[in-house]
């Protein structure tokens, strides 16, 4: 009878356990399914999104492309994108890649390495599509945009001094903002720069400012006395393709 008794004991013990087991093994299910179903809308998520940003690879403006590179890269497709800029030969792609070599899989930074390789290698060429005039107002442009950040970011790092700490940190946006004005339009400067040099025959002036030669390029290294050596030796080109090229 005890015996019975045990085994009663034990089957309800099993039956008020049961529904407890199949809730945890619901729950369970349940993540692994809301699991998968994230991971999958990720990736879809991740493919639209290079599939959107196909376009600006083979877009004629070179910061495009750059934002292109850096985009797959940011989304975790740096062999990609690595592959791509090596293949293309593409110099808006340097700073990408300088970036890939400082960060990531071992594997890419070497990739990343053998692709600046072939880019130093590469001969001159000519990746503005345009007619002369329209390269010399180009450049005009990110002179006047280079010039802009010369003349307003001494006023900026004043007033990232001074007392007041509602106009140090719009100093801080500000400075930020005319960092980016200042790559965006070095950035541009540099490919136009290699079709300049190339419709005049002629190698890059040396010495020529590393952000020009996007080359030991560093985005920290922001300085008035960088500025405008790049400013000037940008005009100086300028000057010297006007005289060789007077249509």
């Amino acid at each position: 009878m005890a015996e019975i008794e045990r085994k009663k004991d034990s089957w309800d013990k099993i039956a008020a356990a049961t529904p407890l087991f199949l809730g945890l093994a619901v729950t369970f299910v349940g993540i692994l399914f809301t699991n998968a179903y994230n991971a999958r809308q990720l990736q879809l998520n991740q493919i639209t999104a290079l599939r959107n940003l196909q376009p600006l690879l083979t877009s004629d403006k070179p910061e495009e492309r750059e934002f292109g590179y850096a985009s797959f890269a940011a989304l975790g497709y740096e062999g990609m994108a690595i592959r791509i800029i090596k293949m293309k030969q593409d110099e808006s792609g340097r700073q990408v890649l300088v970036q890939l070599t400082k960060g990531g899989s071992k594997e890419n930074q070497a990739r990343a390495h053998d692709a600046i390789k072939t880019l130093d290698e590469t001969p001159l060429s000519d990746p503005y599509a345009g007619d002369n005039s329209s390269l010399l107002l180009e450049m005009t442009m990110a002179i006047s945009d280079i010039a802009h950040v010369e003349q307003n970011y001494p006023t900026y790092l004043e007033v990232l001094t001074g007392p007041n700490s509602m106009s140090r940190e719009n100093a801080k946006n500000n400075l930020a903002e005319l960092k980016s004005e200042y790559f965006v339009a070095a950035g541009r400067a540099a490919v136009l720069v290699q079709s300049m040099c190339f419709r005049m025959k002629i190698r890059p002036p040396q010495p020529q400012p590393s952000i020009l030669s996007n080359k030991n390029l560093d985005r920290s290294k922001v300085d008035v006395g960088r500025i405008s050596v790049v400013r000037r030796y940008l005009d100086e080109l300028v000057t010297r393709f006007r005289a060789s090229n007077p249509a």
